[in-house]
């Protein structure tokens, strides 16, 4: 047995390739030109964002109704265009995929997805700041966080400061829910 790497001393050719299990069947990690159909679609997406931002009525000035929503899309799609040909160099060089392309994160993904649709119907009944706060701590929980007590408390901090700083700092008045405030 090796100490460096804890890994028995054995001939390279028992090994499986890479890629491979150790009967020769392809793994989950085999799908080396996902990521480059993924960057596509995301350019694909950037591009029909930009002609829907291009048809917005008024001017191009940064005052202008229109600066945003093109700026957004040109910054999406030079986004896009960034991760498409990372995903080509990365098809091109074979290298070993990372856990994200294996789809290991998907159960945690489509539980996030779940949460913020639930939150897009809480928000107008219970209000934004009971609705935020168990946004906050139920995303970090999510997200593996295992201390509950410190994820409360800074999700209600952080939801109450960010409450006071848009309805007293900029007038924009988010919903009270059944809280007097």
């Amino acid at each position: 047995m090796s100490i460096s790497d804890n890994r028995l001393d054995a001939d390279p050719a028992d090994e499986p390739a890479p890629g491979l299990d150790m009967e020769g069947e392809p793994t989950a990690a085999c799908a080396p030109r996902a990521p480059s159909i993924l960057g596509a679609v995301i350019v694909a997406i950037g591009a029909v964002l930009l002609w829907q931002a291009w048809k917005v009525p008024g001017d191009l000035a940064p005052q202008g109704p229109r600066f945003l929503p093109v700026a957004i899309a040109v910054l999406w799609i030079l986004l896009g265009i960034a991760y498409l040909a990372g995903a080509v160099v990365a098809l091109i060089g074979r290298r070993p995929q990372t856990a994200g392309e294996r789809l290991d994160h998907l159960p945690r993904v489509l539980a996030l997805i779940v949460v913020l649709i639930a939150y897009a119907y809480a928000i107008d009944p219970l209000g934004y700041l009971i609705s935020t706060a168990v946004l906050f701590a139920a995303c970090a929980a999510l997200l593996g966080s295992r201390n509950h007590i410190r994820d409360v408390i800074i999700a209600v901090g952080l939801t109450v400061a960010i409450y006071f700083l848009f309805s007293r700092g900029l007038n924009i008045y988010l919903p009270p829910g059944p809280l007097p405030l």
